[in-house]
């Protein structure tokens, strides 16, 4: 959205992960005068979160780019997560514009406002008529006609939370041209999802945080990605309290999901599955740094929450000199 807008015209957002109440408020501090559009991000881990800065930023427009998992531990229900995110119309302003998936339409809160939605096929607003992977590229087309839009990365659901970036473009009659300049602008930040190469090895360097509809996604994406061998180093997910036996089973069945991926299980929580061909299980991530230099080549998936440290790794296997890899 930022990339967007900014080669429209100029623009004013978030940097980094600064979403929370200091977040908002120290971005709040810099905005540039000057600026046409100010973007900002908003984030939650607890109830009430979005709501409280959602009133504190009063914007003309608001999109929800998806709701997943993340944090349920703290919230107890999805449908409590669901309605954390729908509350960022607390402080929308009136007759102001709301983006959201096709699915969360049934939720949506009583409001002066105009719901645009993305992503559900023939009944949204804005979705994905076709798309195509070139390498760790995805090319993709909408239903509103026009050009072949292209993201360089190779996780296909950015190219679905896209669309809500595209859809407030629309609104705001930015070309279909700068558009696309500014999609190929995109870069995953540093530790959630960026590419890092050294050697004949492709890192997708996604160590800073993890909930398990990132961790489903990211590894959907690297099973349809046209590069072999594929490895997931996996590890564990903060903030799931009371919902770690389903969470952690639904990961490690993922290997037989997936069997062109071996999968390296890291983690207190993973020790009680088996081990099969193509899913190895470590009591932690220093057992598993141990048998990492035997990959020679391919793409590795590095994800766990943050907490781990798992960026470890992803510096271990940039570092390895005289072998297969060449650092950065």
């Amino acid at each position: 959205l930022l990339k967007i807008f900014s080669v429209h015209a100029k623009t004013y957002g978030t940097v980094g992960n600064k979403n929370n109440e200091l977040g908002l408020a120290l971005t709040g501090c810099g905005i540039d005068d000057e600026a046409k559009y100010i973007i900002l991000e908003m984030g939650t881990n607890a109830p009430g979160e979005i709501a409280a800065l959602s009133i504190t930023a009063q914007p003309d427009a608001a999109i929800v780019v998806s709701v997943g998992y993340a944090h349920v531990g703290r919230f107890g229900r999805f449908k409590n997560i669901v309605k954390e995110k729908l509350s960022i119309t607390k402080g929308l302003k009136k007759g102001g514009i709301l983006i959201i998936p096709e699915y969360l339409k049934e939720f949506l809160p009583e409001g002066d406002y105009k719901v645009i939605t993305f992503g559900e096929p023939l009944v949204s607003d804005f979705y994905v008529t076709e798309t195509r992977r070139d390498g760790l590229k995805m090319f993709f087309e909408t239903n509103k006609g026009g050009p072949e839009y292209c993201i360089h990365h190779p996780y296909e659901h950015l190219v679905y939370n896209s669309l809500s970036a595209i859809a407030l473009a629309y609104m705001e009659n930015i070309p279909p041209s700068k558009i696309i300049k500014g999609l190929s602008l995109f870069e995953m930040f540093h530790g959630h999802g960026n590419i890092e190469k050294t050697g004949d090895i492709i890192i997708l360097n996604d160590a800073y945080n993890a909930g398990f509809d990132s961790v489903s996604e990211a590894i959907a994406s690297l099973h349809k990605v046209d590069i072999s061998p594929k490895y997931a180093v996996i590890g564990e997910i903060c903030e799931i309290e009371g919902y770690e036996e389903k969470i952690y089973s639904k990961i490690a069945d993922m290997a037989e999901t997936y069997p062109n991926i071996k999968f390296y299980l890291c983690g207190e929580s993973y020790k009680k599955f088996k081990e099969l061909p193509n899913r190895l299980i470590f009591d932690s991530k220093e057992l598993c740094m141990n048998v990492l230099w035997n990959i020679k080549s391919g793409i590795i998936l590095v994800k766990a929450s943050n907490k781990y440290k798992f960026w470890e790794i992803t510096e271990l296997l940039k570092s390895f000199t005289g072998g297969f890899l060449n650092a950065l």
